[in-house]
């Protein structure tokens, strides 16, 4: 957290255990918008776990964790910096980097072009509205 988070500027929060779970569609109107309809798991929504903490602090949950945010009710902004680590044989579906850019990236282990592959369910984030050039953007869409 670069500033403190509370219970009133609107904390990540997580379903612990959720990343094991059903894939579910981040689609909406046929374009990936980032997000699930609540629907989807108002029947977890008691498990989830409120992620605050002083400034200073860290978070760390898979990304297929089910996770979102309440809203900021406080007069304090909540910035928000994202690190996003993988395998170095973990190679990213649809990724617009070249090789060499990807490499450049390892903070550890050695380049390879032999991908780790294990039968995980997927599902591709396109396509995507050209409009958007954020996370935020593509949500703005679960709206319509």
């Amino acid at each position: 957290m670069i500033e403190d988070c509370t219970p009133e500027n609107g904390p990540l929060m997580i379903i612990p255990g959720s990343h094991r779970g059903e894939l579910l569609d981040h689609h909406r109107n046929g374009y990936f918008c980032g997000g699930i309809p609540e629907e989807a798991v108002e029947d977890r929504l008691n498990e989830a776990v409120t992620l605050t903490a002083p400034a200073g602090s860290i978070t760390v949950h898979h990304a297929r964790a089910l996770h979102a945010s309440t809203e900021n009710r406080s007069e304090m902004e909540r910035p928000l910096l994202l690190f996003q680590y993988t395998a170095v044989d973990a190679f990213p579906v649809f990724s617009t980097r070249d090789i060499g850019q990807y490499d450049r990236q390892i903070l550890r282990g050695a380049p390879t072009l032999i991908p780790r592959v294990v039968s995980v369910p997927i599902r591709v984030p396109l396509p995507r509205p050209e409009r958007n050039d954020s996370i935020f953007d593509d949500q703005a869409g679960m709206q319509s």
